[in-house]
């Protein structure tokens, strides 16, 4: 704000109010009345810096952390909240269209599974609030379509995603979205938990269904396998084949009991044998 904009705002100008330093003796022959007065403005004195150093620490604080370090790669320590809010202002103020198209690309990036799905509502609330007031806002429905891709690049919640996409138009509401896909994958985390026959194979060779869809593989933990369509999947011990390039046995997160880290999809040692994909 401006000194102008305060002045009409507050009224007055605003003056930084002094350090007091010690406390002066009370002048030679001062009354008890005298002395009692300037004691009380002292003290006021007292509170008016106390109060200006601990609200300007604050807003300090509260710059530093709402604003990544990037932003403030200068020396920040010792500069006021009024010099460090003109700094953003001035450099990184004004949203440009490779901003918000970066805003909705971040919408569309694959969710990983190994993440909580709340993770999600507050990167579509984080996206929102950023677009807002600008030429170009993000509903909350046009938040939804880019998450299903986010979804869909994950590999792990295709049936849900198709259950969803068959739901009435009317059905389709956002607060109907988060709930469907926090059950979808409270369900799914369920069933990785639930011991299945043949799931735990003790095999150390492919064997059905991957046998009949995995045409190539280099044998690593971090490695793509090849489908005969094509397409490349990765392989999790605890949660199988799924199209997350960044999700293998040796990257995954949400460890299941017994998890391998060198396990591969021709290497399973004992893994999942289920397949993610997307239809």
């Amino acid at each position: 704000m401006s000194k102008a904009a305060y002045i009409l705002r507050a009224g007055q100008a605003f003056e930084v109010p002094p350090m007091p330093g010690d406390q002066p003796d009370p002048a030679p022959g001062a009354t008890n009345a005298q002395i009692s007065a300037a004691d009380r403005a002292y003290d006021k004195s007292v509170i008016a810096y106390d109060t200006y150093v601990a609200v300007q620490s604050a807003l300090h604080q509260q710059l530093l952390a709402a604003v990544e370090p990037t932003f403030y790669s200068f020396g920040y320590a010792n500069v006021t909240p009024l010099q460090l809010s003109t700094h953003l202002i001035t450099n990184y103020g004004t949203i440009k269209q490779q901003d918000l198209e970066d805003n909705r690309d971040k919408l569309k990036a694959a969710w990983n599974p190994d993440d909580e799905i709340t993770t999600v509502w507050t990167r579509i609330r984080e996206c929102i609030e950023f677009a807002a007031g600008t030429n170009d806002p993000i509903s909350k429905e046009t938040a939804m379509i880019l998450i299903l891709k986010s979804f869909e690049q994950s590999g792990v919640l295709a049936p849900y995603i198709n259950e969803w996409n068959r739901k009435p138009d009317d059905d389709q509401t956002y607060a109907n979205f988060q709930e469907h896909f926090t059950k979808a994958n409270t369900q799914r985390l369920r069933e990785l938990t639930t011991k299945q026959t043949g799931i735990h194979s003790a095999s150390n060779t492919i064997c059905p269904p991957f046998a009949t869809v995995l045409t190539s593989s280099t044998n690593t933990a971090c490695s793509a396998v090849t489908t005969n369509t094509g397409r490349a999947m990765y392989y999790s011990w605890t949660h199988s084949l799924g199209t997350n390039p960044n999700h293998n046995s040796a990257t995954c997160k949400n460890l299941g009991d017994g998890h391998d880290k060198t396990a591969t999809a021709f290497t399973r040692k004992g893994g999942s044998d289920r397949i993610y994909a997307s239809r």
